[in-house]
Parts: C-alpha cells; sequence; structure tokens
C-alpha cells in the first residue's frame, strides 16, 4: 500500500507538471517554427502573445469562479479557454493591422521585423504588467521590487545613455 501511494504522488507531483510544463514548452516552440517558417523572421513577441493569452484566461477564471460558475467536477479554466483565445487572436489581429501592415507594404527586411517585434514583445509586456489602480504604475513580477513611478528628466537621460557606453 505504501508503494502505491508513492506512485500516486509521484504521479501528482512530478508527472502531471512535468507533462504539462513539456507540453507548454512543445507548444511554444512549435508555435515559434511554423511563424518562422512562414514569416521568415523571429517574432520575439511570441513568448509575451502566449502569456497574454495565459493572462486573459487567468483573469476570466477569476471572474467566472467569483460569479460562482463552475464546471463540474472539471476545472474552471476550461470555460475561460476560448475567452483567451479570442482575445489573443484579437490582439495579434490588431498587431498585424496597426505595425506589420505597414512594415509589410514597405517591403522591409527581415531584421527590421524582428527589431520591431522586439518593441511589440516591450510592449505586450507593459501591458501584462500594467494595474490601472496604481495611477498607471508598473507592478512588477516581483511583489518586492516597484517601478518608480516618477524620474525628473536628467534621470531619464542619463539613464538612456548608459547602454550607449557598454
Amino acid at each position: 500500500m505504501d508503494f502505491l501511494n508513492a506512485l500516486v504522488a509521484f504521479v501528482n507531483f512530478v508527472g502531471v507538471p512535468a507533462i504539462a510544463y513539456g507540453s507548454q514548452l512543445a507548444i511554444g516552440a512549435l508555435g515559434v517554427t511554423l511563424v518562422y517558417s512562414v514569416l521568415r523572421f523571429s517574432n520575439f513577441a511570441h513568448g509575451d502573445t502566449m502569456a497574454f493569452g495565459t493572462m486573459i484566461t487567468i483573469l476570466v477564471t477569476w471572474w467566472l469562479q467569483s460569479l460562482g460558475v463552475s464546471f463540474g467536477p472539471l476545472p474552471t479554466a476550461l470555460l475561460a479557454l476560448p475567452a483567451g483565445i479570442a482575445a489573443t487572436m484579437a490582439l495579434m489581429l490588431f498587431t498585424d493591422r496597426t505595425v506589420y501592415k505597414f512594415y509589410r507594404a514597405q517591403k522591409a527586411k527581415p531584421v527590421v521585423f524582428v527589431m520591431v517585434s522586439l518593441g511589440v514583445m516591450f510592449r505586450i509586456n507593459r501591458a501584462e504588467f500594467h494595474d490601472p489602480e496604481k495611477n498607471n504604475a508598473l507592478l512588477e513580477p516581483s511583489s518586492r521590487i516597484r517601478t518608480p513611478t516618477k524620474r525628473k528628466r536628467s534621470e531619464v537621460f542619463t539613464v538612456s545613455l548608459i547602454p550607449l557606453f557598454l
């Protein structure tokens, strides 16, 4: 009986998380491969796009749970998953129409698309950590570190020059 308990504990705490994490990595790698093979540039915003969909799914899951909506024995996130998928599709269509369309019309080189995707990555990342209740302050991933909300112009200029000399 101890062997069965150990096996169940191993499967629950090692097997299932390992399969889930491996599946996430495989989906991410497959997405990056497909984007590179179709568009012929490395989309740096791919990971943040996946994180945006996850964020929407989690927020909708919390909202459904606050309303008392459940899916029986199955996780409530299964009900929220279509909302995350739809929001991610809308984000990508919006990004394509407002950012990438211009550079495709200009027939830009692939390296320009890479740099543009880097900017899109930073913008999506900013939206993921934005907290409207804190007067447009950023929430850092770690709760111990906070970004200062106001700086003098001279400080911002000095900090922005530092990478030029590194």
